[in-house]
């Protein structure tokens, strides 16, 4: 979205209590270079997420709001090594 990429992750990637559902939005900041993964990406925080209920409401509320310091919370740091033989 504008130059900026966006990753919903459901819960379940973070959270193992199953009474959590739903998903979390993430602002991509960097990606390291090829043969390794390393990610950080900014948590959305603001609470307008739980009001909205498609798609296309999403991307529109998020290309408004996506230049404001409050919609952001923490940054958070991915790391993890892929070996592409590995798959084979």
């Amino acid at each position: 979205m504008n130059g900026v990429k966006f990753l919903n992750a459901p819960y379940s990637s973070f959270i193992s209590d199953k009474s959590f559902s739903g998903t979390v939005l993430l602002r991509v900041d960097t990606i390291s270079q090829p043969n390794s993964w390393g990610m950080i990406a900014t948590l959305v925080t603001d609470t307008t997420l739980y009001k909205i209920k498609s798609s296309e409401e999403l991307r529109a509320y998020v290309a408004r709001n996506m230049n404001k310091p409050g919609f952001y919370g923490k940054k958070l740091h991915f790391r993890k090594k892929f070996e592409f033989n590995s798959f084979r």
